[in-house]
Protein backbone atom coordinates (compact mmCIF):
# COMPACT_ATOMS: atom_id res chain seq x y z
CA UNK A 1 0.00 0.00 0.00
CA UNK A 2 2.50 2.38 -1.32
CA UNK A 3 2.37 6.08 -2.83
CA UNK A 4 4.81 6.23 -5.70
CA UNK A 5 4.43 2.76 -5.86
CA UNK A 6 6.78 2.84 -9.19
CA UNK A 7 10.13 3.38 -6.74
CA UNK A 8 8.80 1.75 -3.23
CA UNK A 9 10.95 -1.81 -2.80
CA UNK A 10 12.15 -4.09 -0.34
CA UNK A 11 15.63 -5.32 -0.17
CA UNK A 12 16.06 -8.54 1.80
CA UNK A 13 19.64 -10.08 2.32
CA UNK A 14 19.97 -13.53 3.71
CA UNK A 15 23.34 -14.80 5.48
CA UNK A 16 23.53 -18.46 5.27
CA UNK A 17 25.64 -20.32 7.53
CA UNK A 18 25.83 -23.97 8.93
CA UNK A 19 23.41 -24.98 6.25
CA UNK A 20 20.39 -23.06 8.01
CA UNK A 21 19.48 -19.29 6.95
CA UNK A 22 20.95 -17.42 10.06
CA UNK A 23 19.86 -14.11 9.66
CA UNK A 24 19.13 -11.46 7.25
CA UNK A 25 18.59 -7.34 6.77
CA UNK A 26 15.56 -5.76 5.45
CA UNK A 27 15.66 -2.14 4.21
CA UNK A 28 12.85 -0.66 2.68
CA UNK A 29 12.46 2.37 0.80
CA UNK A 30 8.82 3.12 1.71
CA UNK A 31 8.49 6.04 3.61
CA UNK A 32 6.04 6.20 6.64
CA UNK A 33 5.90 9.69 6.36
CA UNK A 34 4.65 10.16 2.83
CA UNK A 35 1.23 10.86 4.42
CA UNK A 36 2.39 14.34 5.10
CA UNK A 37 1.47 15.23 1.34
CA UNK A 38 -2.40 15.60 2.41
CA UNK A 39 -1.77 18.08 5.23
CA UNK A 40 -2.40 21.63 4.75
CA UNK A 41 -4.97 20.67 2.24
CA UNK A 42 -8.82 21.14 3.08
CA UNK A 43 -10.29 17.57 4.03
CA UNK A 44 -12.31 17.09 1.17
CA UNK A 45 -9.24 17.36 -1.24
CA UNK A 46 -7.15 15.52 1.27
CA UNK A 47 -10.08 12.81 0.76
CA UNK A 48 -9.77 12.73 -3.02
CA UNK A 49 -6.39 12.46 -3.44
CA UNK A 50 -5.68 9.56 -0.41
CA UNK A 51 -7.02 6.77 -3.16
CA UNK A 52 -4.85 8.08 -6.01
CA UNK A 53 -1.57 7.81 -4.13
CA UNK A 54 -1.96 4.13 -3.79
CA UNK A 55 -1.70 1.35 -6.57
CA UNK A 56 -2.80 -1.21 -4.16
CA UNK A 57 -5.68 -1.36 -1.84
CA UNK A 58 -6.76 1.90 -2.86
CA UNK A 59 -10.13 1.17 -1.90
CA UNK A 60 -9.14 0.26 2.00
CA UNK A 61 -7.30 3.76 1.68
CA UNK A 62 -10.51 5.33 0.92
CA UNK A 63 -12.47 3.45 3.59
CA UNK A 64 -9.92 4.24 6.48
CA UNK A 65 -9.54 7.85 5.17
CA UNK A 66 -13.10 8.46 5.08
CA UNK A 67 -13.42 6.69 8.59
CA UNK A 68 -10.89 8.71 10.30
CA UNK A 69 -12.24 11.90 8.94
CA UNK A 70 -16.16 11.29 10.37
CA UNK A 71 -14.55 10.27 13.36
CA UNK A 72 -12.68 13.81 13.52
CA UNK A 73 -15.74 15.51 12.51
CA UNK A 74 -17.97 13.80 14.43
CA UNK A 75 -20.48 12.82 11.45
CA UNK A 76 -21.72 9.18 11.76
CA UNK A 77 -23.12 7.26 8.70
CA UNK A 78 -26.02 4.95 8.08
CA UNK A 79 -25.68 1.31 8.71
CA UNK A 80 -26.38 0.82 4.77
CA UNK A 81 -23.25 3.47 3.91
CA UNK A 82 -21.05 1.52 6.50
CA UNK A 83 -22.33 -1.92 5.36
CA UNK A 84 -21.61 -0.44 1.44
CA UNK A 85 -18.22 0.49 2.19
CA UNK A 86 -16.96 -2.97 3.72
CA UNK A 87 -19.03 -4.59 0.74
CA UNK A 88 -16.57 -2.04 -1.71
CA UNK A 89 -13.63 -3.26 0.23
CA UNK A 90 -14.32 -7.18 0.52
CA UNK A 91 -14.93 -7.05 -3.31
CA UNK A 92 -11.49 -5.18 -3.70
CA UNK A 93 -9.94 -8.05 -0.86
CA UNK A 94 -11.80 -10.58 -3.54
CA UNK A 95 -9.65 -9.07 -6.42
CA UNK A 96 -6.39 -9.03 -5.11
CA UNK A 97 -6.36 -12.36 -3.55
CA UNK A 98 -7.23 -13.60 -7.18
CA UNK A 99 -4.65 -11.77 -8.74
CA UNK A 100 -2.17 -12.62 -6.38
CA UNK A 101 -3.31 -16.26 -6.59
CA UNK A 102 -3.37 -16.77 -10.30
CA UNK A 103 -0.91 -14.04 -11.49
CA UNK A 104 1.48 -12.69 -9.13
CA UNK A 105 2.61 -15.27 -6.83
CA UNK A 106 3.01 -18.32 -9.77
CA UNK A 107 5.48 -15.58 -11.83
CA UNK A 108 7.07 -14.97 -8.25
CA UNK A 109 8.43 -18.94 -8.15
CA UNK A 110 8.38 -19.38 -11.67
CA UNK A 111 4.95 -21.40 -12.36
CA UNK A 112 2.51 -20.02 -14.81
CA UNK A 113 -0.11 -17.55 -14.67
CA UNK A 114 -3.69 -18.11 -15.70
CA UNK A 115 -3.72 -14.17 -17.37
CA UNK A 116 -7.50 -15.65 -18.73
CA UNK A 117 -8.78 -16.42 -15.82
CA UNK A 118 -7.51 -13.17 -13.63
CA UNK A 119 -9.24 -11.25 -16.50
CA UNK A 120 -12.43 -12.62 -16.05
CA UNK A 121 -12.07 -12.29 -12.26
CA UNK A 122 -10.79 -8.89 -12.20
CA UNK A 123 -12.87 -7.41 -14.93
CA UNK A 124 -16.33 -8.75 -13.07
CA UNK A 125 -15.14 -7.82 -9.85
CA UNK A 126 -14.06 -3.97 -11.07
CA UNK A 127 -17.60 -3.90 -12.83
CA UNK A 128 -19.23 -4.98 -9.45
CA UNK A 129 -16.81 -2.18 -7.48
CA UNK A 130 -18.09 0.38 -10.22
CA UNK A 131 -21.82 -1.00 -9.79
CA UNK A 132 -21.82 -0.48 -5.44
CA UNK A 133 -20.49 2.71 -6.25
CA UNK A 134 -22.55 5.83 -4.09
CA UNK A 135 -24.07 7.84 -5.12
CA UNK A 136 -23.62 6.95 -8.39
CA UNK A 137 -23.56 3.46 -9.33
CA UNK A 138 -21.96 3.15 -13.51
CA UNK A 139 -24.89 1.95 -15.63
CA UNK A 140 -24.72 -1.70 -16.36
CA UNK A 141 -25.24 -5.19 -15.30
CA UNK A 142 -27.31 -5.31 -11.23
CA UNK A 143 -25.32 -5.68 -8.78
CA UNK A 144 -26.78 -9.24 -7.95
CA UNK A 145 -25.94 -10.88 -11.03
CA UNK A 146 -22.13 -9.52 -11.35
CA UNK A 147 -21.88 -10.88 -7.64
CA UNK A 148 -22.95 -14.39 -9.59
CA UNK A 149 -21.05 -14.06 -12.33
CA UNK A 150 -18.08 -13.26 -10.19
CA UNK A 151 -18.63 -16.04 -7.74
CA UNK A 152 -18.84 -18.34 -10.93
CA UNK A 153 -15.85 -17.62 -12.20
CA UNK A 154 -13.68 -17.89 -9.00
CA UNK A 155 -14.93 -21.42 -9.09
CA UNK A 156 -13.87 -22.36 -11.96
CA UNK A 157 -10.83 -20.37 -12.24
CA UNK A 158 -9.77 -21.10 -8.35
CA UNK A 159 -10.67 -23.60 -6.90
CA UNK A 160 -12.42 -25.48 -10.48
CA UNK A 161 -15.26 -26.73 -8.30
CA UNK A 162 -18.12 -24.45 -6.95
CA UNK A 163 -16.78 -22.38 -4.23
CA UNK A 164 -19.55 -23.66 -1.83
CA UNK A 165 -17.90 -27.37 -2.10
CA UNK A 166 -13.91 -25.89 -1.73
CA UNK A 167 -15.49 -23.76 1.61
CA UNK A 168 -17.29 -27.18 3.02
CA UNK A 169 -13.77 -28.99 3.02
CA UNK A 170 -12.87 -29.79 6.33
CA UNK A 171 -9.73 -31.51 6.53
CA UNK A 172 -6.16 -30.95 5.61
CA UNK A 173 -5.91 -34.18 4.06
CA UNK A 174 -8.88 -33.49 1.62
CA UNK A 175 -7.70 -30.18 1.11
CA UNK A 176 -4.67 -32.19 -0.56
CA UNK A 177 -6.52 -34.45 -2.50
CA UNK A 178 -8.11 -31.10 -3.95
CA UNK A 179 -4.62 -29.58 -4.92
CA UNK A 180 -3.02 -32.76 -6.24
CA UNK A 181 -6.62 -32.95 -8.40
CA UNK A 182 -7.62 -29.22 -9.28
CA UNK A 183 -6.16 -28.03 -12.74
CA UNK A 184 -5.73 -24.37 -11.14
CA UNK A 185 -2.83 -22.32 -10.52
CA UNK A 186 -3.93 -21.73 -6.62
CA UNK A 187 -4.03 -25.57 -6.55
CA UNK A 188 -0.47 -25.60 -8.40
CA UNK A 189 0.84 -23.42 -5.65
CA UNK A 190 -0.26 -25.64 -3.02
CA UNK A 191 0.59 -28.41 -4.15
CA UNK A 192 4.24 -26.71 -4.16
CA UNK A 193 4.33 -24.78 -0.98
CA UNK A 194 3.70 -28.45 0.60
CA UNK A 195 6.25 -30.45 -0.71
CA UNK A 196 8.69 -27.68 -0.14
CA UNK A 197 7.67 -27.40 3.38
CA UNK A 198 7.11 -31.01 4.16
CA UNK A 199 10.44 -31.55 2.91
CA UNK A 200 12.42 -29.53 5.90
CA UNK A 201 9.61 -31.12 8.44
CA UNK A 202 9.96 -27.79 10.56
CA UNK A 203 7.15 -25.77 11.73
CA UNK A 204 6.84 -22.02 11.88
CA UNK A 205 6.26 -20.83 14.81
CA UNK A 206 2.97 -17.60 14.51
CA UNK A 207 3.76 -14.91 16.14
CA UNK A 208 0.86 -12.90 17.94
CA UNK A 209 -1.99 -11.67 15.94
CA UNK A 210 -2.77 -7.93 15.73
CA UNK A 211 -6.44 -7.08 16.92
CA UNK A 212 -7.95 -3.89 16.23
CA UNK A 213 -7.90 -1.61 18.70
CA UNK A 214 -11.12 -1.47 20.40
CA UNK A 215 -11.37 0.06 23.76
CA UNK A 216 -10.78 3.86 24.68
CA UNK A 217 -7.29 2.99 26.51
CA UNK A 218 -6.18 1.11 23.15
CA UNK A 219 -7.07 3.60 21.30
CA UNK A 220 -5.31 6.05 23.15
CA UNK A 221 -2.09 4.00 23.51
CA UNK A 222 -2.00 3.64 19.69
CA UNK A 223 -2.42 7.32 19.18
CA UNK A 224 0.29 8.41 21.77
CA UNK A 225 2.61 6.12 19.65
CA UNK A 226 2.34 7.64 16.51
CA UNK A 227 1.74 10.84 17.55
CA UNK A 228 5.13 10.54 19.67
CA UNK A 229 8.46 11.33 19.28
CA UNK A 230 9.42 7.95 18.13
CA UNK A 231 6.27 7.95 15.91
CA UNK A 232 8.20 7.86 12.57
CA UNK A 233 9.99 4.75 13.90
CA UNK A 234 7.12 3.25 15.44
CA UNK A 235 5.36 3.43 11.99
CA UNK A 236 8.05 1.81 10.13
CA UNK A 237 8.64 -1.52 12.52
CA UNK A 238 5.18 -1.25 14.26
CA UNK A 239 5.28 -3.37 18.01
CA UNK A 240 1.80 -3.72 20.27
CA UNK A 241 2.62 -4.57 24.20
CA UNK A 242 6.30 -4.40 23.14
CA UNK A 243 5.87 -7.14 20.26
CA UNK A 244 5.30 -7.57 16.71
CA UNK A 245 2.32 -8.83 15.10
CA UNK A 246 0.71 -10.03 12.31
CA UNK A 247 -2.24 -9.23 10.60
CA UNK A 248 -3.84 -10.58 7.49
CA UNK A 249 -5.70 -13.23 6.46
CA UNK A 250 -4.09 -16.20 8.82
CA UNK A 251 -5.15 -14.19 11.68
CA UNK A 252 -8.95 -12.82 10.45
CA UNK A 253 -9.30 -17.16 9.56
CA UNK A 254 -7.57 -18.26 12.46
CA UNK A 255 -10.45 -19.55 13.93
CA UNK A 256 -12.01 -21.11 10.52
CA UNK A 257 -11.88 -24.97 11.01
CA UNK A 258 -10.02 -26.05 7.96
CA UNK A 259 -7.47 -23.00 8.67
CA UNK A 260 -7.31 -23.94 12.44
CA UNK A 261 -6.71 -27.52 11.54
CA UNK A 262 -3.74 -26.99 8.71
CA UNK A 263 -2.12 -24.39 11.50
CA UNK A 264 -1.79 -26.93 14.14
CA UNK A 265 -0.91 -29.89 11.59
CA UNK A 266 1.81 -27.81 9.81
CA UNK A 267 2.42 -25.01 11.76
CA UNK A 268 1.77 -21.39 10.64
CA UNK A 269 4.17 -21.46 7.75
CA UNK A 270 3.55 -20.96 3.80
CA UNK A 271 1.20 -23.63 2.94
CA UNK A 272 -0.73 -22.54 6.37
CA UNK A 273 -0.72 -18.87 4.74
CA UNK A 274 -1.96 -19.87 1.25
CA UNK A 275 -4.66 -21.69 2.69
CA UNK A 276 -6.06 -18.62 4.27
CA UNK A 277 -5.53 -16.95 1.35
CA UNK A 278 -7.73 -19.38 -0.50
CA UNK A 279 -10.61 -20.00 2.16
CA UNK A 280 -10.63 -15.85 2.20
CA UNK A 281 -11.26 -15.60 -1.02
CA UNK A 282 -14.00 -19.15 -1.36
CA UNK A 283 -15.81 -17.53 2.34
CA UNK A 284 -16.22 -13.89 0.78
CA UNK A 285 -17.04 -14.98 -2.92
CA UNK A 286 -19.78 -17.46 -1.42
CA UNK A 287 -21.41 -14.59 1.21
CA UNK A 288 -21.14 -11.50 -2.46
CA UNK A 289 -25.01 -12.47 -3.44
CA UNK A 290 -26.36 -12.51 0.33
CA UNK A 291 -24.88 -9.22 0.96
CA UNK A 292 -26.14 -7.29 -1.88
CA UNK A 293 -29.22 -8.65 -1.10
CA UNK A 294 -28.92 -6.88 2.07
CA UNK A 295 -27.66 -3.90 1.03
CA UNK A 296 -30.91 -3.72 -1.47
CA UNK A 297 -33.27 -4.44 1.47
CA UNK A 298 -31.62 -1.72 3.51
CA UNK A 299 -32.04 0.56 1.35
CA UNK A 300 -35.68 -0.37 0.51
CA UNK A 301 -35.90 0.29 4.69
CA UNK A 302 -36.49 -3.54 5.32
CA UNK A 303 -33.33 -4.02 7.31
CA UNK A 304 -31.61 -2.00 9.62
CA UNK A 305 -28.37 -3.69 9.11
CA UNK A 306 -25.24 -3.48 11.48
CA UNK A 307 -24.91 -1.04 13.67
CA UNK A 308 -21.33 -0.18 13.30
CA UNK A 309 -18.93 -1.90 10.52
CA UNK A 310 -15.32 -2.63 10.46
CA UNK A 311 -13.83 0.49 9.04
CA UNK A 312 -15.70 3.24 11.30
CA UNK A 313 -13.83 5.91 12.52
CA UNK A 314 -12.93 6.21 16.10
CA UNK A 315 -12.43 9.54 17.75
CA UNK A 316 -10.30 9.42 20.94
CA UNK A 317 -9.29 11.98 22.16
CA UNK A 318 -10.83 15.56 20.90
CA UNK A 319 -12.98 17.21 18.34
CA UNK A 320 -10.87 17.34 15.38
CA UNK A 321 -9.12 14.13 16.00
CA UNK A 322 -9.42 10.74 14.55
CA UNK A 323 -8.53 7.13 13.63
CA UNK A 324 -9.77 4.83 10.90
CA UNK A 325 -9.42 0.90 10.90
CA UNK A 326 -10.08 -1.53 7.76
CA UNK A 327 -8.94 -5.28 7.44
CA UNK A 328 -7.19 -4.52 3.91
CA UNK A 329 -6.16 -7.54 1.56
CA UNK A 330 -2.44 -7.81 3.19
CA UNK A 331 -4.79 -6.85 6.64
CA UNK A 332 -5.28 -3.93 8.99
CA UNK A 333 -4.90 -0.63 7.60
CA UNK A 334 -4.91 2.49 10.40
CA UNK A 335 -5.13 6.26 9.42
CA UNK A 336 -4.08 8.85 12.10
CA UNK A 337 -5.88 12.67 11.45
CA UNK A 338 -6.25 16.01 13.18
CA UNK A 339 -8.25 18.46 11.34
CA UNK A 340 -8.13 22.65 12.01
CA UNK A 341 -10.28 24.71 10.83
CA UNK A 342 -11.28 22.36 7.31
CA UNK A 343 -7.75 21.40 6.85
CA UNK A 344 -5.51 18.69 7.76
CA UNK A 345 -3.21 18.90 10.38
CA UNK A 346 -1.32 15.58 10.62
CA UNK A 347 -2.19 12.67 8.76
CA UNK A 348 -0.38 9.23 9.15
CA UNK A 349 -0.51 5.46 7.63
CA UNK A 350 0.10 2.63 9.70
CA UNK A 351 -0.23 0.02 6.76
CA UNK A 352 0.12 -4.38 6.85
CA UNK A 353 3.41 -4.62 5.31
CA UNK A 354 4.96 -3.04 8.11
CA UNK A 355 3.69 -5.48 10.89
CA UNK A 356 4.32 -8.58 8.56
CA UNK A 357 8.06 -7.78 7.50
CA UNK A 358 9.10 -6.20 11.10
CA UNK A 359 12.45 -7.90 11.34
CA UNK A 360 11.63 -9.71 14.74
CA UNK A 361 7.81 -10.47 13.51
CA UNK A 362 6.79 -12.52 10.89
CA UNK A 363 9.30 -13.29 8.39
CA UNK A 364 11.96 -13.72 10.85
CA UNK A 365 9.11 -16.73 12.16
CA UNK A 366 9.67 -18.33 8.63
CA UNK A 367 12.93 -17.45 7.73
CA UNK A 368 15.51 -18.06 10.97
CA UNK A 369 16.89 -21.20 11.36
CA UNK A 370 15.38 -22.96 7.57
CA UNK A 371 18.04 -25.86 6.59
CA UNK A 372 19.38 -24.95 3.11
CA UNK A 373 22.09 -25.90 0.66
CA UNK A 374 23.20 -23.02 -0.12
CA UNK A 375 22.19 -19.39 -1.26
CA UNK A 376 20.68 -20.50 -4.24
CA UNK A 377 18.23 -22.54 -2.18
CA UNK A 378 17.90 -20.24 0.42
CA UNK A 379 16.84 -17.24 -1.90
CA UNK A 380 14.30 -19.63 -3.68
CA UNK A 381 12.65 -20.26 -0.38
CA UNK A 382 12.49 -16.80 0.25
CA UNK A 383 10.86 -16.07 -2.33
CA UNK A 384 8.13 -18.42 -1.18
CA UNK A 385 7.98 -17.17 2.48
CA UNK A 386 7.62 -13.60 0.34
CA UNK A 387 5.01 -15.21 -1.85
CA UNK A 388 3.15 -15.99 1.83
CA UNK A 389 3.14 -12.85 3.33
CA UNK A 390 2.50 -10.55 0.40
CA UNK A 391 4.11 -7.41 0.70
CA UNK A 392 2.55 -4.97 -1.08
CA UNK A 393 5.81 -3.41 -3.21
CA UNK A 394 8.26 -5.46 -4.69
CA UNK A 395 10.91 -7.33 -2.77
CA UNK A 396 14.66 -7.67 -4.13
CA UNK A 397 16.57 -10.91 -2.72
CA UNK A 398 19.99 -11.84 -2.69
CA UNK A 399 21.55 -14.58 -0.39
CA UNK A 400 25.89 -14.69 0.99
CA UNK A 401 27.64 -17.53 2.59
CA UNK A 402 27.73 -20.73 1.81
CA UNK A 403 27.35 -21.70 -1.85
CA UNK A 404 27.95 -19.63 -4.95
CA UNK A 405 26.15 -15.79 -4.34
CA UNK A 406 22.30 -15.08 -5.57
Amino acid sequence: MSGAAAIDRLDLRLHVEGGRLARFDLTSTRRPEAAKVLEGRPVDEALALVPLMFALCATAQGAAAGAAIEAALGHRRSPRILALRRLRVDVEILADHARHLLVDAPRLVGGSADIPGARRILGLARALANALADPSPAPGPAPGDLARDLKEAIGTHGFAMPVERFAAIGTARHLIDWAMAAPTSPAHLLREAHVLEGFRARKAVAVPPLLAPTAPDEIKALIGMIDGAAGEAFLARPTWGRCPRATGPAVRLAGQPLVARCGADWGAGITYRLVAVLCELALLACALPARIAALEAMAEGREDGPARSSGDGVSARSSGEGVGMVEAARGLLIHRVVVREGRVARWRILAPTEWNLHPQGALASLLIGCPVSGTEEACLLAHWLVLALDPCVPCVITAIGEGADA
